[in-house]
């Protein structure tokens, strides 16, 4: 079986340019984040947060790249509503900045994740200008949602300045 070559670029600047395009307030997290504050693993999708009155917006541009969503999504460690699409082979997941839920599994009990547009920062990357969660904001929900890749992507943001 062939692998499907991801063009993460690609896909970035697509949905970037759609959410400006439409003046959207937007933040970057997850592991996308932690690749730009210097995590070396794979990257499985890029994660977007914006305010849910905002889907109806971009939703004509991005409803043929839809693989589910948006709809709620809840499994052992999330519970959110989400659209996910798939552009040039890269995974791009965009749900609501101000109602997102995960199980923290230091304390064993669901919380809100404080995912507001207060705690981003500024970051180049393919030669774009940013809105990207803060590295403290990232490695606190990172620690308490403990999967396999959050615990990598702390070790790797606990050595990189």
């Amino acid at each position: 079986m062939k692998k499907e070559v991801k063009n993460t670029e690609g896909a970035l600047r697509w949905i970037v340019n759609i959410l400006r395009k439409h003046d959207i307030p937007f933040r970057i997290s997850g592991g996308f984040a932690a690749r730009i504050y210097g995590s070396t693993r794979e990257l499985a999708d890029i994660d977007i947060g914006m305010k849910k009155n905002y889907f109806p917006e971009i939703f004509p541009e991005i409803k043929k790249y839809l693989i589910s969503g948006p709809e709620i999504h809840k499994d052992n460690e999330w519970n959110i509503f989400a659209a996910t699409l798939n552009y040039q082979g890269q995974d791009i997941d965009i749900y609501p900045i101000d109602s997102l839920k995960f199980f923290n599994k230091k304390e064993q009990r669901w919380e809100n994740l404080k995912h507001t547009f207060s705690n981003i920062v500024f970051r180049e990357a393919y030669n774009m200008k940013l809105p990207i969660i803060s590295r403290p904001y990232l490695i606190e929900y990172k620690s308490k949602l403990r999967r396999k890749v959050d615990l990598s992507d702390i070790k790797e943001l606990s050595k990189v300045n």
